[in-house]
């Protein structure tokens, strides 16, 4: 296991970018990722729930009440801190006593800890939502299904998460910005050459 790591969250709303730049940032160094949706989906595949959105969402919320507000969080960053690579990307804060218990458990560690919020605008999210629907062969939502999943008390603390992360690490708004301006925004704040 390796002692010393850079542990980069990322955060952000639905279809903001979020998985885009964990996919450059774990394709480019070489590191772990650990996603939160993807550790839901695999509970709720061991307890026979379907694994959408909105199921994955209800689960979190279940979750919240039965280990604690910040038990997604405390999750992510155990696997982060385990990992035996020097570079971890985890996707998944929801919520703002989420990066507090972040920055808790990484306390007396050799770890860096970046956080970044990857953002868009309603209507590009809402494009992009069903078109990754599309690429999984599933029905396109409408923009009222679309709304129902952004106002789910899952998601209810993005905005005061954004405003958390704009004061620790960087916000970055995915609306018209190319693949390679993201990464370039990616690569100056990380401070890292050829990512």
């Amino acid at each position: 296991m390796t002692d010393e790591k850079t542990i980069i969250y990322v955060a952000g709303p639905t279809a903001g970018g979020k998985t885009t730049v964990a996919d450059m940032l774990e394709a480019t160094t070489g590191g772990y990722r650990v996603r939160g949706s993807q550790l839901l989906a695999e509970m709720a595949t061991d307890r026979g729930i379907p694994t959408d959105k909105a199921s994955l969402q209800n689960l979190y919320l279940t979750e919240r009440k039965v280990h604690g507000e910040n038990f997604l969080a405390m999750l992510l960053a155990e696997k982060a801190c385990a990992s035996n690579t020097s570079i971890v990307i985890a996707e998944g804060i929801r919520r703002i006593t989420d990066i507090a218990s972040i920055e808790k458990i990484n306390k007396g560690r050799n770890n860096t800890l970046k956080f970044m919020y990857i953002d868009a605008s309603p209507d590009v999210r809402f494009i992009r939502y069903n078109k990754r629907l599309n690429s999984l062969d599933q029905e396109p939502i409408t923009r009222d299904e679309f709304t129902i999943l952004e106002e789910n008390p899952a998601e209810d603390e993005l905005s005061l998460v954004k405003e958390m992360v704009r004061e620790r690490g960087i916000v970055i708004d995915t609306n018209t910005l190319t693949r390679e301006e993201v990464l370039g925004q990616v690569q100056n704040f990380l401070n890292i050459k050829n990512v």
